[in-house]
């Protein structure tokens, strides 16, 4: 029995370290005259997605209007609304989605308007769901830079023709 109780208090001190690496995004939105396009990030925060968020913020703030929600509130999201909706999530227990980002994806017809990245523990760690490729890096040892280059590159192609 005190066994059970260890590893019972083992795995709550870990999950609630792991929950508090994370929080939610506080809702912002950067409007621009004349916008080609819109694009919704949604995400928790933390200090490699907000590096992220803020160079892809910088790069495309000047021709698109641009929200920032948290994950919350994508069962609110006008999809139709939106040219690109990028997902930022963390990987906690070997499971980055939760309701509100499979239901998202479950209910958008055009799955390549959207971009979902997860941070993971493991760089070898892949994941796909419903026709949406995640791009996967571990925020420990991942690059910023290069992961919103490749983010960018799939806004890009979202926005194309825009």
């Amino acid at each position: 029995m005190k066994t059970f109780r260890f590893i019972y208090f083992v795995f709550l001190v870990s999950l609630i370290f792991a929950v508090s690496c994370t929080t939610n995004v506080r809702d912002q939105e950067f409007v621009t005259d004349n916008a080609k396009f819109s694009i919704v990030f949604a995400g928790d925060s933390s200090e490699f997605k907000d590096k992220i968020r803020t160079t892809l913020i910088d790069k495309y703030k000047s021709k698109a209007n641009i929200y920032i929600v948290s994950n919350d509130n994508l069962k609110n999201l006008d999809q139709q609304k939106y040219d690109a909706v990028v997902i930022m999530n963390t990987c906690l227990a070997g499971s980055p989605s939760y309701g509100d980002i499979e239901s998202f994806i479950d209910s958008n017809d055009n799955k390549n308007k959207i971009i979902l990245f997860v941070s993971a523990n493991r760089t070898s760690w892949k994941y796909s769901y419903n026709g949406v490729d995640a791009i996967t890096a571990a925020s420990k040892s991942g690059d910023p830079q290069s992961i919103a280059q490749e983010i960018s590159g799939r806004i890009d192609a979202a926005v194309a023709g825009k």
